[in-house]
């Protein structure tokens, strides 16, 4: 009975370990997923001003509609 008790003690101290191994694991996993989140929006603002500049290089280069007065 005994070593069956101190066998489950072990399991139950291997098993503490793994989840805090697990826990670290997960936190360095959010925080990188926080920072690619974060990338994710500066390119899309960068990729939307590009856009914006595009837009209005194509607008100027143009010709100008002649209306007839």
């Amino acid at each position: 009975m005994e070593t069956e008790l101190a066998h489950l003690e072990r399991q139950a101290e291997r098993l503490a370990q793994l989840v805090e191994r697990l826990s670290a694991h997960n936190q360095r996993l959010e925080r990188q997923v926080a920072q690619l989140e974060a990338d994710k929006r500066i390119l899309e603002g960068k990729l939307a001003q590009a856009i914006r500049g595009i837009e209005r290089a194509v607008t100027l280069l143009e010709p100008e509609e002649v209306s007839d007065v």
